[in-house]
């Protein structure tokens, strides 16, 4: 008896052709007095990197949105991390186009929505 699930979607489903760069935007505000803040974005970026993927950190969010943006165009982008608190979310989500992925790594002090 074979006791495998079949995925009914999955001959509908496209094939995703995912990038190997990951971009992540930081508030280097929102860590300055703790410095736990910055460790858990190089923890994100070590593991990052052994899943094979490159990660950028950048603390320029035009900058950033900017590479988000090409990357993204040119198949390159797995995802764009916001790193920091809803403002910083909010910022980067207002910046990029509505199909490239975005990720949070909630680091604010109040993280309503991150």
């Amino acid at each position: 008896m074979n006791h495998s699930v079949m995925n009914p979607f999955a001959s509908r489903m496209p094939a995703l052709d995912l990038g190997a760069q990951v971009l992540i935007g930081f508030n280097p505000h929102a860590g300055a007095k703790d410095p736990r803040k910055l460790n858990r974005i190089e923890q994100l970026r070590s593991a990052l990197h052994d899943h094979g993927l490159e990660a950028e950190l950048k603390s320029d969010r035009e900058e950033l949105a900017e590479l988000a943006i090409e990357a993204h165009r040119q198949g390159r982008l797995r995802a764009l991390v916001a790193a920091g608190g809803d403002g910083t979310a909010a910022d980067l989500a207002n910046r990029i186009e509505p199909d490239l992925p975005m990720a949070l790594l909630p680091l604010g002090t109040e993280n309503l929505l991150a």
